[in-house]
């Protein structure tokens, strides 16, 4: 029974997990997008002659990617350790 019980309860987590996941990492991906976006209107416009459109809009994808993929590892190796202690 402890077996059986163990692993329901880590399918429950892991539902519940991916559930906020689906839920908020959109969320924090545009509010990467739209903070970084307001925050390049305030460049000039040789700024973007020097720099192209397309590498900029770019960059702006990879970091928002980027700060998901941090924020998964982070939770990862929390949630990894705090069952490690629990089992």
């Amino acid at each position: 029974i402890g077996y059986l019980g163990m692993t329901l309860l880590l399918l429950v987590i892991n539902s519940w997990y991916d559930y906020l996941g689906m839920k908020t990492f959109p969320a924090i991906r545009a509010e990467v997008i739209e903070t970084l976006q307001s925050r390049l209107f305030s460049y000039p416009y040789p700024f973007f002659h020097r720099h192209l459109s397309g590498s900029i809009a770019n960059k702006i994808s990879d970091l928002s990617k980027g700060a998901i993929t941090i924020i998964t590892s982070c939770i990862d190796n929390f949630f990894s350790r705090s069952l490690l202690f629990l089992l």
